[in-house]
């Protein structure tokens, strides 16, 4: 009898999902694929540090470009990760082969970071 007379406030449900655009999504996942990459290239180059070079060679694999590879392991390479990583005082560029230099070489540092 009692339980009858007490009601419930009612509860509103608010969704907070936001639309988000298939532009959004391609951006965001530019940004974590750079950020993977970025990450992996420097965790290779403290590798090669342990193992007392500095210089790192990520060879083009044919008919992926942008794609190279390392020791079978395949990374991908663009512009954004060049300024991430010489913004980490990390140098990378091509060499007459197309193979992907990457060096922890302050002269190199320094001549990309006038550009």
């Amino acid at each position: 009898m009692w339980a009858s007379s007490l009601t419930r406030p009612k509860r509103e449900i608010v969704k907070t999902t936001e639309k988000v655009s298939s532009v959004d999504k391609l951006n965001d996942y530019h940004k974590n694929r750079n950020k993977y990459y970025y990450e992996l290239i420097k965790s290779i180059m403290d590798g090669a540090v342990s193992q007392c070079t500095d210089v790192v060679l990520l060879e083009p694999i044919k008919n992926h470009y942008p794609h190279y590879s390392y020791n079978d392991v395949v990374i991908y390479y663009d512009d954004d990760i060049h300024k991430m990583l010489l913004d980490d005082d990390i140098a990378a560029y091509a060499d007459s082969s197309n193979n992907i230099v990457v060096t922890f070489d302050p002269q190199r540092v320094s001549q990309f970071k006038k550009k």
